[in-house]
């Protein structure tokens, strides 16, 4: 468990027993029932990314199974996939007020990146149509081909259409503003929702079927459905002559939401940081989501290897990473949480991480006869000592308050830092070797093995970087007192 990166140190006059319950209160105009609401609103959208990188990183692991030369079928499905479920979903969601990664930004940044990633993923997705359009002699003869065509129709449409959306005031004369913006929201739900149940009726052929297997087949086209809860943003405002009268005043709207007083290069490293936070959470699905399907490869009940794959992979790739990043300043997810709420997720997720992972540990040690013989075992170990450590040196860090006659403050949230560091980083190296093994890699083939080394390297790079800053801030702050 690692504190928060902006977290402040130990403080009498903030943590000062029964009373740092009340620590940053709520806004005063926010009330609860609206904050809680949020909360919901926002974990939803963080699902909805990690499920992003667990469809994503499967269909592009079926589309490589049999090498990196990849025919029209393969191809389409590259395509497709990347143009609709991956950067036309995190468009979609770039719009919604409780996005994580865009939350920070102004209204008209965030239509900027929207439109970037809109039409790079309507081309992708055009593209990725034409291909097995042209490659096949009977088209659109199955449910799967016959949603495809509706999607790939919608999909131009709404592309033409978002040019009378996006420069609305200009042609208000001709069309209405809020009719371009009602159509288009209109057309980009149908788009996407028709491109979700032609993926899940592909998911339902035979070859997927027989790769995958029927239970993991269901999970998957559930996870993929999860996605058509995504709402483009209903909050956002309509057009409005007022605002949008001419040019200059639109430029106008480039207002910092979060922050008025925000100096234009921390608005850019802000976004850069938020960026690198999303990455992660895709990866993270990525990452997790074929680890999962690799241990139900051959299907249930589960043997102790894959059990052990499944809880590790579970408590330290996802709860620990997540429990990480929600403390991170510039983790849109949690951004918006009070210091106590931020920790409270934050030990929630580490404690039920940290008793998977243990409890996978063991149930590979306890089937073994002969440990440790390998760099997987031996950094699992350690990540292993470091996690039980640092899960009871979470509670001193916890109640530095209580205990600040037995131990300093300070001291403890240093040592749970350094521990929760430790903890990750060689769990995912542990992982790294396990990706490297012979069987894996001759399941995932070579290229995607390394591929995944790779996500896993990312992955631990963006979730340890403001941990080890603060560690580093915080100890330079105890020498120079």
């Amino acid at each position: 468990m690692v504190p928060n990166p902006v977290d402040t140190s130990f403080n009498h006059g903030i943590e000062s027993g029964p009373d740092r319950k009340g620590a940053r209160p709520l806004p005063a105009e926010v009330s609860t029932g609206r904050y809680i609401l949020q909360f919901v609103q926002s974990t939803l959208n963080l699902i909805a990314y990690l499920l992003v990188g667990v469809v994503v990183g499967i269909c592009l692991l079926f589309s490589y199974r049999n090498g990196t030369t990849l025919n029209s079928t393969n191809m389409h499905i590259v395509l497709c996939v990347l143009g609709y479920q991956l950067l036309m979903a995190v468009a979609i969601l770039s719009l919604t007020s409780e996005s994580g990664f865009s939350a920070s930004l102004s209204l008209r940044d965030k239509r900027r990146i929207h439109t970037v990633l809109q039409v790079i993923g309507s081309a992708l997705a055009i593209a990725g149509s034409f291909v097995m359009s042209v490659a096949k002699n009977v088209n659109f003869n199955t449910i799967h081909g016959k949603t495809a065509l509706v999607a790939m129709v919608f999909t131009i449409v709404c592309l033409v259409n978002g040019v009378t959306s996006l420069y609305a005031y200009e042609m208000r004369k001709c069309l209405p503003g809020n009719l371009s913006k009602l159509t288009h929201i209109c057309f980009g739900i149908v788009a996407f929702v028709m491109a979700t149940v032609s993926l899940c009726y592909g998911f339902d052929k035979n070859s997927f079927r027989n790769w995958a297997t029927n239970e993991f087949t269901i999970v998957i086209i559930v996870f993929t459905g999860y996605q058509c809860k995504m709402p483009p943003n209903i909050v956002d405002p309509p057009f409005n002559p007022d605002v949008e009268s001419v040019p200059d005043n639109r430029k106008e709207t480039n207002v910092l939401t979060a922050s008025v007083q925000m100096s234009q290069g921390k608005y850019v490293l802000k976004i850069f940081t938020t960026s690198l936070n999303l990455l992660a959470y895709l990866l993270i699905g990525v990452t997790v989501g074929i680890s999962l399907l690799f241990s139900f490869s051959n299907g249930l009940p589960l043997g102790s290897t894959a059990m052990h794959i499944v809880l590790c992979v579970m408590g330290y790739q996802l709860l620990m990473a997540v429990a990480i990043l929600s403390l991170s300043p510039n983790n849109g997810w949690s951004a918006f949480l009070t210091l106590r709420d931020k920790r409270r997720v934050h030990t929630v997720l580490q404690v039920m991480g940290s008793a998977l992972a243990i409890s996978g540990s063991f149930i590979k040690i306890l089937n073994k006869e002969v440990h440790w013989n390998s760099l997987h075992g031996k950094y699992g170990l350690v990540a292993l000592v470091f996690t039980t450590v640092s899960l009871v040196n979470g509670l001193s860090s916890l109640y530095a308050f209580e205990w600040r006659r037995c131990l300093p403050g300070n001291l403890s949230k240093l040592t749970h830092i350094c521990f929760g560091i430790v903890a990750y980083a060689t769990s995912s190296v542990s992982l790294c070797y396990g990706f490297d093994k012979v069987f894996f890699r001759a399941w995932a083939t070579e290229a995607f093995a390394t591929t995944l080394i790779a996500f896993t390297g990312i992955i631990t790079f963006i979730v340890i970087f403001n941990p080890i800053i603060t560690f580093f801030s915080k100890s330079m702050n105890i020498i120079k007192k």
